[in-house]
């Protein structure tokens, strides 16, 4: 659990390229659970307090991760996703002077937070004042019991499953928070934007590392059953098509493996290629998907068995494509990144030239059979 953690916290020392190979072999090797439960710790847990945590925050909660310590991050709510500028969570100041209260009640309800469980660590993204423009994260640690108002207590704290049926073997809950105190000492001195995207990078790179270890899993399954099956005209393997699902489960996790190390590589380097990480993770979730489409060609109806792997696993890849923001929506971004230098320096002005010739004197829009739609050297003339 303090793979990345540095020595003088209890930790490993162990780099992110290291830590996304221990993420392949453990999805690989049916512990994809855990996989998920690793990555949430080090990269969007750990990571917020190793980069921006002071001294007093690592040394307390950096050694409770190398012992164990579960620590999740709360980011998305009943009624907010991904979008960290719309969380509606928030903080104010205690009426003491002494820290702050926090607010998460109804749709401020924090949901879907892997990792969060009584006793656990916990990063709270939310607003620094119900109407601020500031994001803040904070840092603590959560209450061994649910906690009701009344008997001297002023607050009130509750922890429950999400209900989701994806991660099943995971911690996945909903928090809720009336009034709860927060110490001065928990709040993370950074911008609650700025280190989440820094920690989400992380993530989707292994995220990329896991989708490569579960097509692993997925061919060694398949290859496994195919070379054991007497299907029509000999052993399953013996046939062309159930050669090719495997072939796309293996290319689909080298793919995967690629782009995640790549982007490690690139980000170790200082290299901000933002948009190459969300290709990385987009590509290995779709990739994953596919791989588990192909396993189930070659299983047939073997592959909804309840003890089998590729059972266990078939949720976990719905919603590798949806984890930390919908894959064509984050396809969008990515695009928008890299193409916005060339369509402002280039292809505004254009667009701005066609549009103010294709009105009349008055500034109204000329006929449809008038207009001018690309300006050629003819045109230029005319």
């Amino acid at each position: 659990y303090g793979f990345t953690v540095p020595s003088e916290f209890g930790g490993k020392d162990a780099e992110y390229t290291q830590l996304a190979l221990v993420e392949e072999e453990m999805a690989a090797n049916g512990l994809g659970p855990l996989a998920v439960e690793i990555s949430g710790e080090l990269t969007i847990g750990a990571g917020s307090l190793l980069a921006y945590g002071t001294d007093e925050q690592k040394k307390t909660f950096l050694p409770l991760v190398s012992d164990g310590e579960l620590m999740a991050f709360g980011l998305t709510e009943v009624g907010i996703g991904v979008n960290a500028k719309k969380v509606r969570a928030y903080v104010e100041r205690d009426p003491s002077g002494d820290g702050f209260r926090l607010f998460a009640d109804g749709d401020r309800n924090k949901l879907w937070i892997t990792n969060a469980t009584h006793g656990g660590l916990v990063g709270i993204v939310c607003r620094v004042g119900k109407e601020g423009k500031n994001v803040g994260l904070f840092v603590t640690k959560l209450p061994e019991q649910d906690i009701a108002k009344g008997n001297n207590k002023d607050y009130e704290f509750w922890c429950k499953s999400s209900n989701t049926g994806a991660f099943t073997a995971n911690y996945n809950s909903r928090l809720h928070f009336d009034n709860y105190p927060l110490k001065a000492n928990e709040e993370i001195q950074a911008d609650g934007v700025e280190v989440l995207f820094y920690c989400l990078r992380m993530g989707r790179c292994m995220l990329a590392a896991m989708a490569s270890g579960y097509q692993r899993m997925f061919a060694t399954d398949a290859a496994a059953y195919a070379r054991s099956r007497e299907g029509v005209g000999g052993q399953v393997i013996k046939h062309e098509l159930p050669r090719q699902h495997i072939g796309r489960m293996l290319g689909g996790s080298l793919m995967s493996r690629a782009l995640s190390h790549l982007s490690l590589r690139q980000d170790k380097d200082g290299v901000d290629l933002a948009g190459l990480r969300d290709l990385t993770k987009s590509a290995a979730a779709t990739s994953a998907l596919d791989s588990q489409i192909a396993c189930e060609r070659v299983l047939g109806g073997r592959s909804f068995d309840r003890g089998s792997r590729v059972h266990a696993a078939r949720h976990n890849m719905h919603v590798f494509g949806v984890v930390e923001g919908e894959d064509d929506l984050i396809l969008m971004g990515m695009v928008k990144d890299v193409t916005d230098q060339f369509t402002s320096k280039y292809m505004a002005g254009m667009l701005g030239v066609l549009q103010s010739i294709n009105v009349d004197a008055d500034g109204k829009p000329l006929p449809r059979e008038q207009r001018i739609l690309r300006i050629t050297p003819a045109t230029v003339f005319d």
